[in-house]
């Protein structure tokens, strides 16, 4: 069996995926959104649907770029959560 890490390396895991399958707020607001974007194509000019295609991929890639940053940040906290478990209160490093 591979270890986290070579999982990690392979590209096996990924944090991303299964995340919000089973939220139902998630799906919730997935659909209203889907809604309203429905509604709103259906009030508009071929040139104003492409604008509103455009605005939200850049929002979509917004989204992205903040949720790459917050796993980064998340990943380095838990990261230093670790080491200080491993830190005496003279900030010396226990044998491991």
């Amino acid at each position: 069996m591979k270890s986290i890490l070579e999982s990690f390396a392979y590209g096996e895991l990924n944090p991303n995926e299964g995340y919000v399958d089973n939220n139902t707020q998630y799906k919730k607001a997935l659909g209203a959104i889907a809604n309203y974007e429905e509604e709103i194509m259906t009030l508009l000019k071929d040139d104003e649907k492409d604008m509103l295609i455009k605005l939200s991929s850049e929002y979509a890639h917004i989204n992205s770029i903040e949720s790459i940053d917050k796993f980064i940040q998340g990943y380095r906290i838990g990261v230093k959560m670790m080491a200080e478990v491993f830190v005496r209160q003279k900030d010396e490093i226990y044998p491991v």
